[in-house]
């Protein structure tokens, strides 16, 4: 069974909301979208060029972590890197796990329909990051 750990370092990012050109009639990505899901893409290669068979189910698994606001006293960042208190802000937990499996399509799955499990939880961090898993699910 494959499995592919990697990291894309830096502040988690969730999904843009697709934006609307009034004068063209157009629809485009935000460039802050574009820009983090080609974060994802090169974070991923960097690890491997495996692609996964398009049959082949697979599990996914993000840890986004947050970063620890400087103005926080030290007992509040103690808490926050122990676990005791846990990043309920923006991003949206779904919205991060949406950028980072439309940033890989078509690298480490030809499409993201093929993942059956997924698994994501935000946590704080001295270092902000996002750690992701991708493993296949036997049959």
């Amino acid at each position: 069974m494959k499995k592919i750990e990697f990291t894309v370092p830096g502040a988690p990012r969730g999904k843009g909301r697709p934006r609307f050109n009034t004068k063209s009639g157009t629809t485009y990505t935000p460039d802050t979208t574009t820009k983090y899901e080609q974060n994802v893409r090169t974070a991923y290669l960097k690890v491997t060029d495996w692609m996964a068979d398009p049959k082949q189910p697979l599990a996914i698994y993000v840890t986004a972590f947050m970063e620890i606001a400087q103005s926080d006293t030290k007992k509040t960042k103690e808490r926050k890197l122990r676990g005791f208190l846990k990043p309920v802000k923006t991003p949206d937990i779904d919205n991060i796990l949406k950028i980072v499996m439309d940033g890989l399509n078509g690298i480490a799955y030809p499409d993201d329909k093929q993942i059956v499990d997924a698994h994501i939880k935000k946590r704080y961090s001295s270092e902000p990051r996002v750690d992701v898993t991708i493993v296949e699910v036997a049959e």
